[in-house]
């Protein structure tokens, strides 16, 4: 390539066309605004270009698809802008400061075998968001969540004071009520169809099913000589069953020594030993009877089933405020123990 070449190139450059089609005038896409928001908003928010571009279409305006598609992208960000602000301005959190103060107990499904749904039992102690113990079998019935607790018990030599669980029929169970009333331990009840309530758990099983399907272990496995029953209590299990009874509790093992940002970059096996127990700020019985008389007060006069739903949590959550076990924001703001606890 000679020199001359490479000069020709250079005055030329200022004089080449620019490709592809002109740039629309500020002016139309300022016009355009107004239009493309109102038929947009009159078809309603999940509304796309095809639909807007109708309503223009019918009002006899002429706007290139080009700006349509871009000022529907600006608008539709815009709006979720708007919401994420509103959504975190309604946001409550709860920050747990001692172990064993909350724990929070439910099931997941992880498959089927030939007897039916596979799913897994846990617990898990908010505060320090260490897996506490799990189970794997068949659809959880009162006897399982018992044993569970009874396992979890030994584990930390405790109980929570409080433990928080949905409305399942294995959760009501006769047994595991009067277990955790002669315990002393305050159940913190969902509000029915509101699994944000029990928010913990759920985040901890989508971390466990992310991490099996990440190993490959979250797809069920038919028999395998080499993985069959290891005792006579396993006899007749299924190896799906056996499957997860292996892995789940590794992957939990796994969790209990992961870093959380969210705590300030430690594992939950270190706030286990930093964090202080719950039961040396307050006594269990004194516990139990402060929540226990704060929720028959919440509840006098109030009829409809979920609002004394809504009264009971806040009751025993302002206890657990008194006696300095959590701390509450809304919107990072401090939350009130007066205000009524809101649904999101």
């Amino acid at each position: 390539m000679t020199p001359r070449t490479l000069r020709n190139w250079r005055d030329q450059a200022g004089n080449c066309p620019v490709m592809g089609r002109p740039r629309h005038a500020e002016g139309t896409w300022r016009a355009a605004l107004v239009p493309v928001a109102r038929a947009w908003k009159s078809q309603g928010r999940s509304s796309g270009r095809p639909r807007v571009e109708a309503v223009l279409e019918g009002l006899e305006l002429e706007i290139p698809s080009a700006i349509v598609r871009e000022l529907l992208r600006r608008l539709k960000a815009r709006r979720r802008r708007v919401l994420a602000r509103r959504r975190a301005a309604q946001m409550q959190h709860l920050d747990v400061q001692a172990r064993d103060a909350l724990w929070s107990q439910d099931a997941t499904h992880l498959g089927r075998d030939e007897h039916g749904k596979v799913e897994a039992l846990a617990v898990k102690d908010v505060g320090t968001t260490t897996a506490i113990e799990q189970s794997v079998g068949g659809p959880a019935r009162g006897e399982d969540v018992l044993a569970l607790l009874v396992r979890a018990k030994r584990v930390r030599g405790t109980l929570p004071l409080v433990l928080g669980m949905d409305n399942g029929p294995a959760n009501r169970n006769e047994r595991v009520c009067s277990y955790l009333a002669s315990e002393r331990v305050i159940v913190l009840w969902n509000v029915p169809h509101t699994p944000e309530h029990n928010a913990p758990i759920e985040s901890y099983f989508g971390e466990l099913k992310n991490e099996l399907e990440a190993l490959g272990e979250l797809v069920a496995r038919g028999a395998d000589p080499s993985q069959g029953p290891r005792s006579l209590s396993e006899a007749g299990v299924s190896a799906t069953k056996r499957h997860f009874r292996a892995c789940v509790p590794r992957v939990a093992g796994l969790f209990n020594q992961r870093v959380r940002p969210s705590r300030g970059g430690f594992t939950a096996a270190q706030l286990d030993r930093m964090r202080p127990r719950a039961e040396h700020r307050v006594e269990r019985a004194r516990f139990y009877d402060t929540a226990c008389a704060a929720i028959r007060s919440a509840v006098q006069g109030i009829d409809d089933a979920r609002a004394r739903r809504r009264a009971e949590r806040e009751a025993v959550l302002c206890t657990l405020e008194q006696f300095g076990l959590v701390t509450r924001t809304r919107g990072r703001r401090p939350a009130p123990c007066s205000k009524a606890e809101r649904l999101s």
